[in-house]
């Protein structure tokens, strides 16, 4: 058994060297690739069951993460996870870590972001600004807005809700994506207010619109689009708030105190959301119980002043011998081009006017002095 697992390894290390020597795009790694993929950066937000151990009461494994996913830990922070920035393809990422979330010096209340990454994620994307960064994208587990529970339910993430809000929106943050809530969540560009305004921490920025194909882009939009995807597994969460306060207070007790007022203004929130899998159990639950055939999960593509976001949706049961479709569900974008306001429209047509009119006179002087010096 020793003789065989260091053959495997030596087999893996061998195809490793060579991957990196021929500087490969891609690496197709069908079987186990052991911890080798150690050496790669794979840029993943960490989430809450990345500290959990088998049992919910034992103690949490607050190291293990970034023992098994090579990212790095700024301010040396390791906890359930870590946060970090890196930069690729004109877009700033920023990792953040929504289990930061015991009590300490740092943070007496137990946010979910201590004051620490707070204050480090301020600095470096106006760092990342400062050096020219177009687009930021602000990733974290504990949802801010979705169409299920969490988001609104849970303590340490309300008790961050409004700094980290309008941390977001100080900061023009483009896009926003989270996990945690197994349900398709989408809202519409959101600015900050005061909890003593609204309960959500969010306000519509009503942005201009303008299509390209069937894709509507949002033109120069003030405020953040927050973006949940659903999930890639077989456990979902319903769209609670699309059934009326009273099913949200049965599913969700602790919600009580929503009115079907916060309900509405909630729901107004986003653009596109729902959970596609249909299940008997979200008549009295949030939950499936892990009974789902249909997963989805979205692309973004940035290009230039341009980004897309398409989700995409898997059904099929292959248990039951359905074959398993791939499609898009939803698109949108984001794009910081010219503006489309009549205001600018009649600047740009005044603009052409007034070169066309340059270029007559100049045409029409040109012809003078050739005539004068004919003669």
């Amino acid at each position: 058994l020793k003789m065989r697992t260091q053959h495997k390894l030596s087999l893996h290390r061998e195809t490793l060297k060579h991957r990196n020597k021929k500087r490969a795009k891609v690496t197709a790694s069908p079987g186990s690739s052991v911890h080798q993929h150690q050496k790669f950066m794979n840029p993943v937000a960490a989430g809450n069951h990345d500290e959990y151990a088998l049992s919910y009461g034992d103690p949490q494994l607050t190291t293990k993460f970034n023992e098994h996913i090579n990212v790095p830990a700024e301010n040396d922070a390791v906890d359930g996870g870590s946060y970090y920035s890196f930069d690729y393809n004109g877009v700033h990422f920023v990792v953040a870590n929504t289990n930061d979330n015991k009590e300490s010096e740092d943070n007496p209340e137990g946010k979910a972001l201590g004051q620490e990454q707070i204050d480090w994620i301020r600095n470096d994307v106006e760092e990342a600004r400062a050096n020219g960064a177009e687009w930021v994208v602000l990733s974290y587990h504990k949802p801010l807005f979705s169409k299920s529970y969490h988001s609104l339910q849970d303590t340490d993430v309300q008790l961050v809700r409004e700094e980290l809000m309008e941390l977001i929106d100080e900061l023009d943050v483009d896009l926003a994506l989270q996990g945690h809530d197994h349900v398709i969540s989408r809202t519409k560009p959101l600015n900050y207010v005061p909890t003593d305004e609204n309960f959500s921490n969010g306000v519509v920025d009503e942005a201009e619109t303008t299509t390209e194909g069937d894709v509507e882009y949002y033109v120069n939009p003030q405020g953040t689009i927050f973006v949940l995807p659903n999930t890639g597994g077989t456990k979902e969460y319903d769209d609670i708030y699309s059934k009326g306060v009273e099913h949200v207070h049965t599913v969700r007790p602790n919600l009580d105190w929503m009115t079907q007022e916060d309900v509405d203004y909630y729901n107004n929130l986003f653009a596109f959301g729902g959970q596609p899998q249909e299940s008997e159990a979200f008549d009295t639950s949030h939950s499936n119980n892990r009974d789902s055939a249909v997963q989805n999960f979205a692309a973004y593509t940035v290009s230039g002043d341009e980004l897309r976001v398409d989700i995409y949706q898997i059904e099929g049961n292959l248990h039951e011998g359905e074959e398993r479709t791939v499609s898009i569900v939803h698109s949108f974008g984001i794009t910081k081009g010219v503006e489309t306001t009549e205001e600018g429209t009649e600047e740009a047509a005044s603009e052409e006017e007034t070169s066309e009119e340059t270029s007559e006179e100049t045409s029409e002087e040109s012809s003078e002095e050739s005539e004068e010096s004919a003669e």
